[in-house]
Formats: structure tokens, C-alpha cells, sequence
């Protein structure tokens, strides 16, 4: 599975062998959005943040490798960094701030 996001605040998940499109993903929160971080766990996990362009809030999104949304966190600050390893979500603010998140919690 290979995911890509943009400014558009649309995540796409292609398959790896064909690159043949499976779903399209996208923000919930309210307004003109655009993602700025993204990972892919190794449990099949799609982590992504996107910020609400209005308000400067970002939101992380939890989604499951079937594109059902697992959890969406408000953060106050901009995400600029998510990354996963096993159950583990670290995420980084555009402050500095880092967070350890366990990713099972978060469903």
C-alpha cells in the first residue's frame, strides 16, 4: 500500500505492485484544509494532520487500512512531523514540540 497527500487535503491509497487507486481519504475537520504530514504504519495504520487554513488548528487523522477513521485529534499548534513505529505515533509541532502517542489508544 502506498499513500500520497497534498494541499488539497485529500489522501489517496494506491497498491504498491500496479499503483492501481484503492480509496480516497480526507479531512474531517470543517473549512478549507490542507495535509501537512503523513505516515503509514507497518500494521497498516494512515496517520495524516491537516490544517484548517482558517484558524491555523491542525487535526490528526487516525484511518484504518480499510479507510474506515479510527480517531481525529484538534491540536493547537501546526503538525509539520508524524511519523509511526509499531503502536507508536510521535508527532511534532511547528514549536518544536514532540509527542509519543500509542496508536491503539487513539481508535
Amino acid at each position: 500500500m502506498c499513500v500520497t497527500a497534498g494541499a488539497d487535503g485529500i489522501c489517496n491509497v494506491h497498491t504498491v505492485r500496479k499503483g492501481v487507486f484503492v480509496r480516497t481519504l480526507s479531512s474531517t475537520n470543517q473549512g478549507l484544509s490542507s495535509i501537512t504530514a503523513l505516515s503509514l504504519s507497518s500494521e497498516g495504520y494512515i496517520v495524516f494532520s491537516s490544517l484548517n487554513l482558517k484558524n491555523e488548528m491542525s487535526y490528526l487523522h487516525l484511518y484504518s487500512v480499510n479507510g474506515k477513521i479510527l480517531a481525529v485529534d484538534c491540536i493547537d499548534n501546526k503538525i509539520e512531523l508524524v511519523e509511526t513505529e509499531n503502536d507508536r505515533l510521535v508527532t511534532a509541532d511547528k514549536n518544536g514540540h514532540l509527542e509519543i502517542r500509542c496508536l491503539t489508544r487513539l481508535a
